[in-house]
């Protein structure tokens, strides 16, 4: 097993420090990206893409078959007002996110006016790439004189991972496929297999860099997550979370998946073999390649005399969240492993936003450990909330109310999300470290089912993070 050097330590614990700012601001507007609707013709790059074009293309073995344009502005303030001509939150969205707003205050993610569309727009137009696409007018925006300009390797970098979205989009249809999807898991799912596959393509350029190229990218990635996390330091952090959950497991899950002994293991995902949510991400052995099925479930009926607003999936990660209102955030995770699927519906009954939940575990030890998580929840909840747990065989039910705007309650910090988030980069880490998706996950999975997050990040005296995590690599070698 590749043991943990002091360089590596310090790279990993960089990585998870910053795991939830300092990824590509492109990343953000994914969901957003439109299939393109010129017709099909032979790509032509101008002189400083073209290299970066035909990288992708060797690399992923996928071609380009559509035209993208490319448009260069060297001002940085004209750069600026073309990729940010956002207008802000619309009608549609700022209605919608009063629900999600008491949905979250109701399950304990936040407290007060957590003001969810600006956060989304904030998140959105927040970053300070050279490189952004325009999805409407399909085209890519780069903060350069003209074809001929020197690009920075930062530039070149993000130009990479974005050309690898958009080959990826060309063949797999991706966006298309996630306008079409059933459940927000889905969405998850292909949202993740496209940022984790760029992200990837990305860091396999930015590994030919030379010294000074290399530092170069180092500083200015550093600066531009400084000044993203300071741009959006305003924002609920567990809303953030929710954000960036599918491309941080993503990335470690095409991590693997480049890894294992089928070469075409990518390909697959992406087509035949497509993952069935991002449980199955995050263990891309035991839940991914031994196939682990969602469950079947019906969303709860809809009280009498209530005014149904929405259904929604809350998926491994929310389901996390949730217990760690409860429980410790290494009890939560182990509880939320055990999830098997779910189903939430939010409702308006005598003028207040309420939930009620069915969340249906693997088997029946995962559903004792989720009902046990949920029973701490429904305690810590405010009297207002008036928070309701029962259990049907292996399906764990649930009923919450927004406690309103004012009511003081106990809310999420940084643990919760760390702990699902930080055992992902682990698990990448460790998938290059060694070579080997099987020890890695065994590796990521103990480690953060017997230690926190932060623990990796030397918060506890008691414990030396690398010593630990070599420890448990030897045991997992005998196990594996």
């Amino acid at each position: 097993m590749a043991r943990l050097t002091a360089r590596r330590r310090a790279s990993v614990a960089v990585a998870l420090v910053v795991a939830l700012g300092a990824l590509s601001a492109g990343a953000w507007a994914l969901r957003e990206w439109k299939p393109f609707a010129h017709a099909s013709t032979e790509p032509s790059w101008p002189a400083n893409i073209a290299p970066l074009a035909r990288y992708v293309e060797d690399l992923t073995r996928v071609q380009f078959s559509e035209r993208v344009d490319i448009e260069f502005i060297a001002d940085a303030q004209q750069f600026l007002e073309r990729v940010t001509n956002d207008d802000g939150p619309s009608e549609v969205a700022l209605a919608n996110s009063a629900t999600d707003e008491a949905v979250g205050r109701a399950l304990g993610f936040w407290s007060g006016e957590p003001h969810l569309a600006d956060s989304a727009h904030l998140l959105r137009t927040s970053g300070d790439s050279g490189v952004e696409w325009l999805p409407d007018e399909h085209v890519v925006v780069v903060r350069a004189k003209d074809e001929k300009a020197e690009l920075s390797p930062i530039d070149r970098a993000d130009l990479v991972m974005v050309l690898t979205e958009i080959a990826d989009d060309q063949r797999y249809h991706l966006n298309a496929r996630m306008d079409r999807a059933a459940t927000p898991q889905e969405v998850q799912v292909l949202a993740g297999l496209a940022i984790g596959e760029a992200l990837w393509v990305r860091d396999r350029y930015v590994d030919r860099f030379d010294d000074d190229a290399a530092e170069s990218y180092r500083a200015d990635q550093s600066t531009r997550g400084e000044t993203f996390n300071d741009a959006v330091d305003s924002v609920n952090l567990i809303f953030r979370s929710l954000r960036v959950a599918s491309q941080t497991v993503g990335s470690a899950f095409v991590a693997a998946l480049h890894r294992s002994s089928d070469g075409r293991a990518v390909q697959h995902a992406f087509t035949s073999a497509v993952p069935a949510a991002i449980d199955q991400m995050t263990m891309p052995v035991h839940k991914y390649a031994q196939r682990d099925p969602l469950e079947r479930i019906d969303p709860p009926p809809v009280p009498t005399a209530a005014e149904y607003l929405s259904t929604r999936q809350m998926g491994p990660f929310g389901v996390h969240l949730l217990l760690a209102g409860g429980v410790a955030p290494t009890e939560a995770l182990e509880a939320a492993d055990g999830w098997g699927n779910d189903a939430f519906i939010a409702y308006r009954l005598d003028g207040r936003v309420c939930t009620d939940a069915r969340i249906v575990a693997d088997d029946n030890t995962a559903a004792d450990r989720i009902e046990h998580g949920l029973k701490a929840w429904a305690a810590a909840r405010p009297a207002a909330s008036q928070a309701l747990v029962g259990r049907d065989d292996t399906t764990l039910l649930l009923s919450v109310c927004d406690p309103g705007a004012k009511v003081a309650q106990p809310t999420l910090d940084a643990t919760a999300s760390d702990q699902f988030l930080d055992r992902a980069d682990l698990l990448r880490d460790r998938v290059s470290a060694t070579g080997r998706p099987v020890l890695s996950e065994c590796i990521a999975v103990r480690f953060y089912r017997d230690h926190a997050a932060a623990d990796l990040r030397g918060a506890n005296p008691d414990v030396n993070p690398f010593e630990a995590i070599d420890i448990i690599g030897h045991d997992c070698l005998s196990s594996v």
